[in-house]
């Protein structure tokens, strides 16, 4: 049985000092914003389902991928009927929940760390159903603390990209549908400004550490001929989405824009471009 939070749902978590010290980087970072307690809870709750430390969802996602690796094997020779290739995803599934039970349980003692937990992580991290709660003695604590360690245990480049997931994921989708994004920054004075974006895609600077959005743009609701070749460093975004409403213009770039951004990415910097 899962333990129950307590009224003031204070949550206590053992972490190493290198996992508090990444959670205090990647905060100023990324989310300078938001507290240390707004932090901690928003990086869970975006962290949970992309981690190994979740081991239910993350064998499932493994299942799913060996099945259909067996579906193509079987287009090429005989195919397996629906007890042999469960049987046989079983038994390539075993050694990678050992190898998830054994990396859980495996980092460092640290200090506690105490926090208040959301009301949306509460029902996550206290769901009396949760799946994972045998892997970790029913202490939601021992999730936390592998999720965390987890996390931390990634360059920053890798961090970023588990933090802006939804970001980057609306980015391709938009890409790929040829569909306008609209995105929000904010300067330095709190001023925003949205721009209608036509995507070509998120790549990093040139020392591997930031994640940048390119693409032509023009300042919201402006015109295709005002466009110009920008980046934007992901993590100086305040909104991202997808328009999909009638009457949006195309968001697709044609083979000779795609050519005269790589172009201007060969002779200058990811960064550079006019936007940052």
């Amino acid at each position: 049985m899962v333990l129950e939070l307590n009224p003031e749902q204070k949550q206590r978590v053992n972490l190493s000092l290198h996992a508090q010290e990444i959670l205090e980087a990647d905060r100023e970072q990324f989310a300078p914003q938001l507290t240390k307690n707004g932090f901690f809870n928003e990086l869970l709750y975006r962290f949970a389902p992309q981690a190994g430390a979740s081991i239910s969802q993350t064998l499932e996602r493994r299942r799913q991928t060996i099945l259909l690796q067996l579906e193509n094997l079987g287009m090429q020779k005989k195919r397996l009927d629906p007890e042999t290739a469960e049987a046989v995803t079983k038994a390539l599934l075993l050694p990678v929940r050992k190898e998830l039970e054994m990396k859980a349980v495996s980092y460092p003692k640290g200090t506690s760390v105490l926090f208040r937990l959301s009301n949306r992580n509460s029902d996550l991290f206290y769901d009396p159903d949760w799946p994972d709660a045998a892997f970790y003695r029913n202490k939601p604590a021992r999730y936390m603390k592998a999720l965390i360690e987890e996390y931390a245990s990634h360059t920053q480049y890798q961090r970023e990209a588990f933090y802006f997931n939804e970001w980057i994921s609306q980015a391709d989708a938009a890409a790929a549908a040829g569909k306008l994004l609209r995105i929000t920054t904010r300067n330095p004075r709190g001023e925003e400004t949205s721009w209608d974006l036509r995507v070509y895609g998120i790549l990093p600077n040139e020392a591997g550490i930031f994640h940048y959005l390119v693409g032509r743009c023009v300042l919201k609701g402006g015109l295709k001929s005002d466009e110009r070749i920008a980046s934007f460093r992901l993590s100086r975004l305040v909104d991202v989405r997808i328009l999909s409403a009638s009457g949006i213009r195309s968001g697709s770039l044609s083979s000779s824009e795609k050519k005269e951004i790589e172009e201007k990415i060969a002779h200058g910097r990811v960064q550079f471009l006019v936007g940052e």
